[in-house]
């Protein structure tokens, strides 16, 4: 199988997960108390939680951005300017609405659908993606 990015993944999973919630781990450190955490804090007028991190070294970080509000997230970026952004770190709980989503949008720079792009549009129409920090 070829692989076409963490959106193409979750899409693959659809039947296992029909309506019901999920989590998508794509890093490992991210199993913490802050996921258990996240996933007490999955209310329903929240269509998503993002696990974020702060950078230190912005010039070594190559994944996606977050730019947060004092209750959601405002919006996700591939690559963008340094201030008020963290670092998306990994692991995701989503609602059946993300499935619908990654339907609609289209490969990224690097041909992959990504999971962020099917967040970040989410996140303009506008629902809300709430985040949780990750444990140092």
């Amino acid at each position: 199988m070829v692989w076409m990015g963490t959106g193409h993944a979750v899409e693959l999973c659809k039947k296992y997960v029909e309506d019901d919630e999920f989590v998508v781990l794509l890093n490992p450190d991210a199993v913490s108390p802050s996921l258990a955490l996240a996933i007490q804090n999955f209310l329903d007028d929240l269509e998503g939680i993002i696990l974020v991190r702060p950078v230190l070294n912005w010039i070594k970080h190559k994944g996606w951005r977050a730019k947060l509000a004092p209750d959601r997230i405002e919006r996700l970026v591939a690559i963008g300017p340094e201030d008020a952004l963290v670092a998306v770190d990994g692991a995701y709980l989503c609602k059946r609405l993300i499935l619908e989503r990654l339907q609609k949008i289209y490969p990224s720079w690097k041909n992959e659908f990504e999971l962020e792009e099917a967040f970040d549009a989410l996140i303009y129409m506008p629902h809300k993606i709430g985040y949780q920090f990750t444990s140092p």
